[in-house]
């Protein structure tokens, strides 16, 4: 990378990423899949605008290569059965920053961008007459599409503190919607630290609409590919009510308890899968 100062205010940096390597083979079922090792230079710029005092502004061209595992696909979703893995390539990522301190208690940061992206999980379910199993394809076609995130946190003292997020995209393959892939999640935190030092963390998460699309016969001697010519459906909005706490019991070890879906709303992320309802988890950390 290289960066130069082009003013007290502007600055450019700029680079290349150079990636050489090879898809999860071992986790697939296709016989013709494609394990070559496969090298990728991506080049990335950033020409920043920042004064000194409360605006930044900052545009971005930023490719770049996102490795998959077995672990973080069932992350994604715990219920596959049989899949490929094969790593994301963003081929393009073109977006705008924008930060700025409306007040010395009030701050609004924005991004605005366009994706260009190769190898999107697409998931699917199989039936057979006693077997329901989930399938996970990533396809060389690219998903493409705009997004934009928005952050706005209100510190109202040292000790409390709201943040909002709002998250949008519409990332669309071969002009559809991606199944399981909410165009609209948003989320709202409330941050306080009681008077004998506790820290509190309600939160209300939400996630929109999603596609799913009807289960096809797993042993039909035509299987289709996504999309194609299958009966989909939305799923309905999901509305979560949390509750963090935090506990300094002495220097560098912290209680924690985290309760989820207060009001047990029993809701299905992906089709036919319920979520586990009203949850409690409780731990201990070591800080160091």
């Amino acid at each position: 990378n290289a960066k130069k100062d082009i003013s007290d205010v502007i600055s450019v940096e700029g680079g290349w990423k150079f990636y050489s390597y090879q898809n999860l083979k071992d986790y697939s079922y296709i016989a013709y899949f494609d394990n070559k090792t496969k090298n990728i230079l991506l080049p990335n710029i950033s020409i920043k605008y920042k004064n000194n005092t409360n605006f930044s502004l900052s545009l971005n061209y930023s490719p770049d290569l996102e490795i998959m595992s077995l672990y973080k696909s069932y992350l994604m979703h715990p219920y596959l059965y049989v899949f490929n893995l094969e790593h994301i390539v963003n081929k393009v990522d073109m977006y705008l920053n924008f930060d700025y301190f409306y007040s010395p208690n009030i701050r609004i940061k924005t991004t605005l961008g366009y994706l260009e992206q190769e190898n999107t999980p697409i998931y699917r379910q199989h039936y057979d007459e006693q077997i329901m199993i989930w399938s996970q394809y990533q396809l060389s076609e690219l998903a493409k599409g705009f997004y934009t995130k928005l952050s706005l946190i209100y510190n109202v003292n040292d000790n409390n503190r709201f943040e909002l997020k709002l998250n949008y995209q519409r990332k669309r393959l071969n002009s559809e919607q991606i199944p399981y892939s909410p165009d609209i999640t948003a989320s709202l935190d409330y941050f306080t630290r009681l008077y004998f030092g506790l820290y509190l963390n309600p939160s209300i998460e939400f996630i929109g609409k999603r596609r799913a699309d009807d289960p096809h016969n797993l042993f039909n001697s035509v299987i289709p590919l996504p999309f194609e010519k299958l009966e989909s459906i939305n799923l309905k909005e999901i509305f979560l009510f949390n509750i963090n706490l935090e506990y300094d019991i002495i220097n560098n070890v912290v209680a924690n308890v985290n309760i989820r879906d207060i009001f047990n709303s029993r809701y299905s992320y992906y089709k036919g899968y319920e979520e586990f309802p009203f949850s409690i988890f409780a731990g201990i950390k070591f800080k160091w």
